[in-house]
């Protein structure tokens, strides 16, 4: 089963340095673990992760911290459902 989340960039957009998209992929395709790991947005303001397992959405601390470090800003964790984000949903209720 899977489940997707995503990573959202409180700074408004990434601050990738050196190769660090790649490493990003890398760490979330091997330790979340994610079966795809993509941008969102232009500039990129999200990362979208489609993962392996039952849910709810939970990312270790000391991955999230990595992938902080090489986005270069803090990032929010929003579930999605059904197309559309728990926080959009919530402003509908």
């Amino acid at each position: 089963m899977t489940y997707r989340f995503d990573l959202v960039a409180d700074s408004g957009h990434f601050h990738f340095a050196d190769r660090g998209w790649d490493k990003v992929r890398f760490i979330l395709s091997e330790f979340q673990p994610a079966r795809k790991v993509s941008l969102m947005g232009n500039p990129p303001s999200r990362i979208r992760v489609v993962a392996v397992g039952d849910g709810p959405v939970e990312i270790a601390p000391a991955v999230l911290a990595r992938v902080e470090e090489l986005a270069g800003t803090s990032l929010a964790v929003e579930p999605l459902t059904r197309g559309a984000t728990l926080r959009q949903r919530l402003k509908r209720d």
